[in-house]
């Protein structure tokens, strides 16, 4: 048996859209002028000098710290949102390209808790990463796992997933785990922790599993033999061969034929899902796959939507007390994302997400888990031992929101723009409040990277019926131009970590860095 860490405490780990902990440097005349004014209003007795340092500081960012509930980890797995990454070792297109270790590397930097593994066989004898079927090089898969040996734990140390797609050879497969072994050491998790049977005590809490790397792998029933045909038993109706690909579990093309059913995983291998053995979903929740303590269903996100609409309840009650990985249609060529607010609101834990591209649903996924070890707990609806379960409806708050937009400096050019002279920047906020419905607004445009805006720069919203822990405010700032608007920076906040009163927020490029720019803003929110 496995010892469980010491401590159940939150470890450490930032997300990248975790403010940045160094002061805000003043550097424009405009910033200057309107700190000046929002001295006298808020502080008048109080040295300037002492005010604006104190003012500067990280504590006063727009993005109140996580709140302590979703800093509890002695809930059950299946209880968190988990930071997810698909196909992590792109770093680019999903049809050609390289694939990388750098792709890792970033992700378990920006606080990832679950990366993807495709492995394939390698024509030298040893297992190789690439994605299958595509223009993309490979790289070897022991040079992955040397990676995430080496960076798993940087910045957070709560337990880091590894979602293997397996299509190696039984041999390879054998290979595979030794790698793991080797690379991994005592961080991979190889059996159950002691005093916490699966059976007895479903799935432990993160907090019990600190530093441990967790693999997600296809299930061998006991009379399964590798190599033989699948258990006649496994072949029903109601259910496929648990170790074979399908839409649900491969992330390749659907339409592919599916070849005789073959027991394709070795009993190696497959005793790594401790506490995440992945089984094809058998069309029914009432199928005893499905209560499996320890199963975890993907689902690309078309097969998680049409579940939604044809059992809308049972999805998200096995969601409750269940595991369940969502991952981008195959469509997705050019590493475009779902909007993971809905499946969140669904209950998934895992919502894969392309991070290669900085776009919507990568900027939700920043905001959901900034400030965190890439663990949240889920709303009070959503979690699985509560003596009275609560419904999402009971969380609904009516928002009312008042956005100042006061100044900006050293705002971020878009890029292949060097000329700030020709910069006329506009700050735009949207409140997403679930996957159909949205307000925004945006100021009047100023005039280069250093701006104070003194017009039209009050944003007003009234929002009925919304869960705020599944809302997010996102400010984006664009270049005002004939024809399109190309977009310069963003940030995002999950809608009840919005502080309230005058603050700074910092700004990210369209490649998901931390920059310079900044912006000052005074915020009102009422909540009821």
């Amino acid at each position: 048996m496995a010892s469980p860490a010491s401590s159940s405490k939150v470890g450490g780990g930032l997300a990248s859209t975790s403010q940045s902990l160094k002061p805000i440097e003043v550097a424009s005349e405009a910033f200057t002028q309107s700190l000046i004014e929002i001295h006298k209003v808020v502080a008048p007795h109080t040295p300037y000098q002492e005010w604006v340092t104190s003012f500067l500081s990280p504590a006063n960012n727009v993005i109140l710290p996580p709140p302590a509930r979703d800093s509890d980890l002695s809930f059950p797995l299946n209880n968190y949102f988990i930071s997810s990454s698909h196909n992590t070792y792109l770093v680019d297109h999903q049809l050609y390209g390289k694939a990388t270790v750098q792709g890792y590397i970033n992700v378990l930097e920006r606080g990832c808790r679950c990366v993807e593994i495709d492995c394939w066989d390698g024509d030298d004898g040893e297992p190789k990463v690439d994605h299958g079927w595509t223009l993309t090089e490979a790289i070897t898969f022991k040079s992955v796992c040397e990676a995430i040996g080496k960076h798993a734990f940087t910045h957070s140390d709560l337990p880091l997933m590894i979602s293997l797609e397996c299509h190696t050879s039984i041999e390879q497969q054998e290979k595979m785990v030794a790698i793991m072994k080797h690379c991994w050491g005592d961080k991979l998790l190889e059996t159950e922790l002691s005093d916490w049977s699966v059976v007895d005590k479903k799935l432990p809490p993160p907090g019990l599993l600190k530093n441990r790397i967790l693999v997600k792998v296809k299930y061998l029933p006991p009379d399964a033999q590798p190599g033989a045909p699948a258990p006649v038993q496994e072949l029903t109706s109601q259910t496929t061969n648990l170790s074979i690909e399908d839409e649900d579990e491969s992330e390749g093309d659907p339409d592919v034929k599916k070849k005789a059913p073959k027991v394709k995983i070795c009993r190696a291998l497959s005793s790594l899902g401790v506490y995440s053995s992945a089984m094809t979903f058998p069309n029914t929740f009432d199928h005893p796959s499905a209560t499996r303590p320890n199963h975890i269903f993907s689902f690309s996100e078309k097969k998680f939507n049409k579940l939604h609409e044809e059992q809308t309840d049972a999805l998200f009650t096995h969601n409750r007390y269940y595991l369940a990985r969502i991952y981008p249609h195959g469509l997705r060529i050019s590493s475009s994302n779902l909007n993971p607010q809905e499946f969140w609101r669904r209950g998934a834990q895992l919502v894969a997400l392309n991070w290669q591209k900085v776009d919507k649903g990568i900027t939700f996924n920043e905001a959901m888990f900034a400030g965190t070890g890439g663990y949240v707990l889920k709303p009070d609806s959503h979690l699985s031992n509560l003596a009275t379960p609560r419904l999402i409806s009971d969380l609904k708050k009516d928002v009312r929101l008042k956005i100042v937009v006061i100044a900006g400096q050293s705002l971020p050019l878009p890029k292949g723009d060097t000329d700030a002279k020709g910069f006329q920047p506009y700050v735009k906020v949207v409140l997403h409040l679930s996957q159909t419905l949205k307000q925004k607004h945006k100021t009047k445009h100023g005039k280069g990277v250093n701006v104070r805006w003194e017009k039209k720069n009050v944003l007003e919203y009234d929002a009925k019926g919304v869960v705020p822990e599944l809302s997010f405010a996102r400010f984006k700032v664009y270049d005002d131009e004939f024809g399109k608007d190309d977009k310069s920076a963003w940030a995002c906040v999950r809608l009840d970590r919005l502080k309230t009163g005058y603050g700074h927020l910092r700004l990210f490029d369209m490649k998901g860095r931390e920059t310079n720019g900044v912006l000052l803003l005074y915020i009102e929110k009422t909540v009821e």
